[in-house]
């Protein structure tokens, strides 16, 4: 089964909205604190099927998901002050007929995040029970 990203902009290039500042920088972005302020993604509705985002953060702050109606689905959970990169799944099953918004909320200074992947739960659990690693997809696949 192939693995395809939903995510709409997995380089940060476009698609971008919320009232926080931020910077974009080699597939990277860092969101800066200011206040209670966000930057956040549209994602067109994906159906019903159950989906995983996974994305690799550091620094401060939580990643939340919500329906197009703000309607709440998964967040990682706020953290503090992390160093190293750190990869948070986040499994949750899309509102019938609406859209999903990806929020990143940056505390304690800014929220650093990277590598974003949306896709179905099937393909992401196939992938990690004995696939190829999360960074190997369409043209980067190894040739067996």
């Amino acid at each position: 089964m192939q693995r395809i990203n939903l995510f709409p902009s997995p380089g940060f290039l476009n698609g971008i909205w919320g009232s926080a500042n931020h910077t974009v920088n080699n597939g990277e972005m860092k969101v800066l604190t200011n206040g209670d302020s966000y930057v956040a993604f549209t994602v067109p509705a994906p159906g019903l099927d159950e989906l995983v985002l996974s994305i690799e953060a550091k620094d401060s702050g939580n990643v939340q998901v919500f329906d197009s109606g703000w309607k709440f689905l998964a967040n990682t959970g706020e953290f503090h002050n992390v160093s190293d990169w750190t990869v948070k799944n986040l499994r949750f099953t899309p509102s019938a007929g609406k859209g999903l918004i990806i929020a990143l909320y940056p505390a304690d200074g800014w929220l650093t995040v990277r590598r974003p992947q949306l896709e179905l739960a099937s393909t992401y659990d196939a992938a990690i029970g004995g696939g190829y690693p999360r960074f190997f997809s369409g043209d980067t696949m190894p040739l067996a």
